[in-house]
């Protein structure tokens, strides 16, 4: 049996004692040890007789350290262990920063510093810096390639003089020779790269025929397996554009994204199955599991939800957001459908614009609409240029060429063309009237089938049913109308009773704004014909003219405050500010001028012209001279025909009793021949 020979310092007497131990127990000392000295890195306190710097020494409290030939290779303490210039395997040059495991690893370095070599043939041939090799022949073929990391058989097995390349799992980036700042994560993954920069693959196979390519970032199993050339490209989820083969600048993140494209460029995937079937198509955006999944040489279409567009082949420039958008387009183009099942059903349908959800989701082929709210136009299939701007508006529509802004806006319309509606509930009763107008908070509101009306203000026009050509401007004006015909009302509340009352205009808040059946007036200006109910015929111009005006007819008032007091007269004329004011119930009455009147507020038949021509209207009538006495305040001048006149001499008073018919005048005290 060997022994081994050892010095033994023996502290504790003293001496140097010298003998030998076996394995059956001491046979050479025959002192008492009790501790060994410290000694130094050069003179071990434990340590050969024939090699007295090679052992065991204590070169701090609570360390041992192991050295050879007076250099250490060993140090442990109760807190670390440190191998210092170790060499295993059969490496050789190495340098002190240099750290290598394996036979044949870092065998021809030189020069080479901090590189790390693990593993059979690791870095064998590298005399480069800063190398961190890992698993039999990973950078093998390194030369002078720095600040690569190789972590797995063969990894970076080719490369040269490339640097800054991080390889992970069996073979990755293989082949690479002298490309830079690479990065492979995965068996095979970039297995085939020669001189493509910039690229990152992770994943069994990701990258794995590239060979030129630079600037790829790929991420999952075969994610840009066939990519050969292709630039630019970023891959993330299984299969992800797994079929790309020279096209650039595409994003796919999601598993089978993009994964038949072949050549088409800046297409961009997010989500399960995201543009699966693409080919060609190019400028593509598609986010959501299964958006635009059946694409194929479609370009420029943006999909962003589950299922968005997922039947669309070739359509172009669509844009789809939300859950099962434009879900039915195949070759439908420039669309846009923003909002759960937006357009749902489309197929060939182009130029539309659905916002909301259920907008435009019945339409089929319908073209140039544009709905903006929840379910709007959610009728339309073939019909085309419709707007609905508002949740409901057009809900039930499949008429063409209607404009409704608002929330149930023209909510119930069905066949009816050419209508626009804005403001909440406006037309939304309309089923199948045409070319309305409605403009206002339940504007036309009660509208079914009428036609060719205007209202513009809130409830203007908004008990209407079937009265076509009406036009209401004005909050509440026309508001009461319902089968009425032709009416123009213009200000807040003008024709506000008015129901079945036609071919009215009244312009001025509050005119005529209690008429209910009155036909034919005309009133401008504030509170015209206000008290009106059935009266027709009337015309009143200027600020509450024929203001109590009730049921008087054919009556004319131009002026601020005419006929403002007659109520059931009728046939009166009254021009100027206040003129025939006084009237009530008088009739036939004519006066002009300023504050001119009757002789009474019930006085008819009555003609004052500036109030110095005053005339009944019965002198040219022949009556006797105490019919003609009786009328008061007969101005100077006034003509009339005397019928029972004594005397027939010009220029003579006139005495009645007579028989003589002649004309006459009034001087101011008695009626003289003439």
């Amino acid at each position: 049996m060997p022994v081994i020979a050892v010095t033994i310092v023996d502290q504790t007497v003293g001496v140097t004692q010298v003998g030998e131990i076996g394995l059956t127990g001491p046979t050479g000392p025959t002192g008492t040890v009790s501790a060994a000295g410290d000694g130094t890195v050069s003179a071990p306190g434990i340590s050969f007789a024939s090699d007295t710097n090679t052992g065991i020494y204590r070169p701090a409290a609570d360390t041992v350290a192991l050295t050879a030939g007076g250099v250490e290779g060993f140090r442990a303490s109760n807190i670390t262990a440190e191998v210092q210039g170790l060499t295993l395997g059969r490496g050789a040059g190495v340098l002190a920063s240099n750290s290598v495991l394996g036979a044949g690893a870092f065998a021809s370095n030189v020069s080479g510093t901090d590189n790390t070599a693990i593993g059979q043939s690791a870095l064998a041939l590298s005399t480069g810096n800063n190398n961190t090799a890992v698993g039999a022949y990973a950078l093998d073929a390194n030369t002078t390639g720095s600040a690569n990391i190789a972590v797995g058989y063969g990894s970076l097995g080719a490369n040269t003089t490339g640097t800054d390349n991080v390889a992970v799992g069996y073979n990755a980036l293989n082949l690479n020779t002298t490309a830079s700042d690479n990065v492979a994560f995965g068996r095979g993954a970039l297995a085939t790269n020669t001189t493509g920069t910039n690229n990152v693959a992770i994943g069994r196979t990701s990258l794995n025929v590239a060979t030129t390519a630079s600037n790829n970032t790929a991420v999952g199993r075969s994610s840009l397996g066939n990519n050969t050339t292709g630039a630019d490209n970023t891959a993330i989820g299984y299969f992800a554009l797994v079929a790309n083969t020279t096209a650039s600048n595409n994003t796919a993140v999601g598993s089978y994204s993009l994964d038949a494209n072949t050549t088409g460029a800046n297409n961009t995937a997010v989500g399960y199955n995201v543009l699966g079937a693409n080919t060609t198509g190019s400028h593509n955006i598609a986010l959501g599991s299964t958006t635009l999944p059946s694409n194929t040489i479609g370009s420029q279409n943006i999909a962003l939800g589950v299922y968005a567009m997922s039947s669309n082949t070739t359509g172009n420039e669509n844009i789809a957001l939300g859950f099962q958008t434009l879900l039915s387009n195949t070759t439908g183009s420039q669309n846009v459908a923003l909002g759960r099942n937006a357009l749902l059903i489309a197929t060939t349908a182009a130029s539309n614009i659905a916002i909301g959800a259920y907008s435009l989701d019945a339409c089929t082929t319908g073209q140039y609409n544009v709905a903006i709210g929840d379910s709007a136009l959610s009728a339309v299939t073939t019909n085309s240029y419709n707007t609905a701007i508002g949740a409901y508006s057009l809900n039930a529509s499949t008429g063409s060429d209607n404009t409704a802004v608002g929330y149930v806006a023209l909510l119930v319309n069905t066949t009816g063309n050419n209508n626009t509606a804005i403001g909440a509930y406006a037309l939304d009763a309309n089923t199948t009237g045409a070319s309305n107008v409605g403009v206002g908070v339940n504007a036309l509101g009660a509208n079914t089938i009428a036609t060719a009306n205007t209202a513009v203000g809130t409830n203007a026009l908004g008990a209407n049913t079937t009265g076509a050509s009406n036009t209401a401007i004005g909050t509440s004006a026309l508001s009461g109308n319902t089968t009425a015909d032709n009416n123009v009302a213009v200000g807040g509340d003008a024709l506000f009773a008015s129901t079945t009352g036609t071919q009215n205009v009244a312009v001025g808040a509050s005119s005529m704004d209690v008429t209910t059946t009155g036909s034919y007036n005309v009133a401008v200006g504030y509170s015209t014909l206000g008290a009106n109910t059935t009266g027709s015929f009337n015309t009143a111009i200027g600020r509450i003219a024929g203001l109590l005006n009730t049921t008087g007819g054919e009556n004319t008032a131009l002026g601020y405050d005419s006929l403002s007091s007659n109520t059931t007269g009728v046939q009166n004329v009254a021009v100027g500010s206040s003129a025939l004011n006084d009237n009530t119930t008088g009739s036939n009455n004519i006066a002009i001028g300023t504050n001119t009147d009757c002789d009474s507020a019930t006085a008819s038949n009555q003609i004052n012209i500036g109030g110095v021509y005053r005339h009944n209207r019965l002198v040219h009538t022949p009556a006797t001279l105490a019919t003609l006495n009786a009328f008061v305040g007969l101005a100077t001048g006034t003509r009339a025909i005397c019928s029972d006149s004594t005397t027939v001499t010009f220029n003579a008073t006139v005495s009645g009793g007579g028989g003589n018919t002649i004309p006459v005048w009034y001087n101011g005290s008695n009626w003289i021949v003439g």
